[in-house]
């Protein structure tokens, strides 16, 4: 009797021990999934905001296609795919077209053959009303420390694992109007 009562002391003793450490990993477990969701959505997030005012998106999907420790931190590769298509009704309503025929007007003495130029360089970009494949990953850096609410964002260019700042991807009227403005010189240079 006293064998049986010290055998079920000593296995109700292993359970309550076990318990808390399953407790434990079923948390960590959760804490990943939440984080892993939060990445996700912030990517999600920042195509909707950076593209839908010049893009309708549709089948937005974002994946987590890899994790990877780093000092502090735990990077998150997320590829993200869509089909877009362009909501301007014409190449001429896009802001770096805007930009060019600004500038263009804005010379003195253009000749005719550089204004025929810039219209042939217009005429060459692709305008298309069919939906179009993009396809970006996004490299989400989430501090260790945080519990998953410091997040800095990257992107790769596909080319090479070389980190680059989120904002090199943000699409700003302004700049693209800017940059039309700048290669009207890089168009005309010849004529």
């Amino acid at each position: 009797m006293k064998k049986s009562i010290f055998a079920f002391t000593l296995v109700v003793c292993l359970v309550l021990a076990i318990l808390p450490a399953y407790a434990l990993n079923t948390d960590s477990k959760d804490t990943t999934v939440d984080t892993e969701k939060v990445v996700i959505n912030t990517a999600v997030d920042w195509l909707n905001a950076n593209y839908s005012e010049y893009y309708d998106l549709q089948d937005v999907h974002a994946n987590i296609v890899r994790t990877r420790e780093a000092e502090n931190a735990t990077n998150y590769t997320v590829a993200m795919s869509c089909k877009t298509k362009l909501k301007a009704a014409s190449v001429e309503e896009l802001p770096f077209v805007q930009g060019m025929y600004e500038e263009l007007s804005s010379r003195e003495n253009t000749s005719e053959v550089a204004k025929e130029a810039v219209d042939h360089y217009v005429d060459g970009i692709d305008f298309s009303d069919e939906y179009t494949n993009l396809s970006i990953d996004l490299v989400i850096s989430v501090s260790n420390a945080s519990k998953g609410t410091d997040l800095t964002m990257y992107f790769q260019d596909g080319m090479d694992t070389t980190l680059h700042p989120i904002e090199g991807l943000d699409l700003d009227s302004n700049q693209m109007y800017q940059d039309g403005k700048a290669s009207v010189d890089e168009i005309t240079e010849n004529y």
